[in-house]
């Protein structure tokens, strides 16, 4: 049995929450065991749920598990270091990078080895005085962040979340 979901895609929508669509008319099927969804939500892809309850996304050739492009992750915990009140450096991903600049200004160096896809860390003015003295974000090699050589908080309690395509630095 082929079943036909109307689902229309649009610019407000996310991925996330077009997926999530999908698996809610699907927990609400009356035929589940036999459901075969296909429809078209954007251009060119393609979304199909198999009666397991599985979603795929792809091009008709390429399929890929929803799961896999939302970015689900079940054990994915942030760990906190610091507060640094001189400068450090960082090299590992997944850290939360506390500062403290109340004894001067503070340079956060990422270490070219942390730089690989998807990697993320996330630096924080704990204490409120980066409009004072500023928190620098280095890296450590060539890459850059945003396309700059460093990146600066420079407002009391600002922070700055950092993710990698395995060549350089980018804020979210």
């Amino acid at each position: 049995m082929t079943e036909t979901i109307p689902l229309t895609a649009t610019d407000d929508v996310t991925t996330g929450e077009l997926l999530k669509s999908v698996v809610d008319e699907v927990t609400t099927a009356d035929t589940q065991s036999a459901l075969t969804n296909n429809y078209a939500p954007t251009a060119g892809r393609v979304a199909e749920v198999t009666s397991t309850g599985t979603v795929y996304v792809g091009d008709g050739s390429a399929w890929q598990t929803a799961a896999s492009l939302v970015g689900l992750e079940s054990n994915h915990v942030w760990r906190r270091a610091g507060p640094a009140t001189a400068n450090t450096s960082v090299s590992d991903q997944g850290i939360i990078q506390a500062v403290d600049t109340s004894g001067g200004t503070v340079t956060v160096t990422l270490a070219s080895a942390m730089v690989e896809d998807g990697a993320e860390i996330i630096v924080k003015d704990e204490a409120g005085n980066a409009g004072t003295n500023a928190i620098t974000v280095d890296t450590e090699g060539s890459e850059s962040i945003d396309g700059s050589a460093s990146a600066t908080i420079g407002s009391n309690y600002g922070v700055l979340r950092l993710y990698s395509d395995g060549t350089d630095w980018y804020t979210r």
